[in-house]
């Protein structure tokens, strides 16, 4: 059975485009990243999938997962290293 709420989830894209700006490729695949994650963003104020808080709060959402993920993976990283 599907889900009531079968919207795209415009924070994975946000996330995505964070965590590009880490990997060692060329600076505009990141660029385009954020290209996306914003017209994705776009479609679903256009499509009213979401209100524009839903998306405000996504995007939210992703920059604060990234900036938890950044601020805890190093002691995470060297925790998983002294059990190896």
């Amino acid at each position: 059975m599907e889900s009531e709420d079968s919207a795209p989830r415009t924070e994975a894209g946000g996330v995505g485009a964070g965590d590009f700006q880490w990997w060692p490729g060329p600076p505009w695949l990141a660029a385009v990243m954020v290209v996306i994650a914003a017209l994705e963003a776009a479609t679903v104020l256009v499509l009213r999938a979401h209100y524009t808080m839903d998306v405000f709060a996504a995007a939210l959402a992703a920059f604060f997962a990234y900036a938890l993920g950044a601020t805890v993976a190093p002691a995470v990283d060297a925790w998983i290293a002294s059990l190896v």
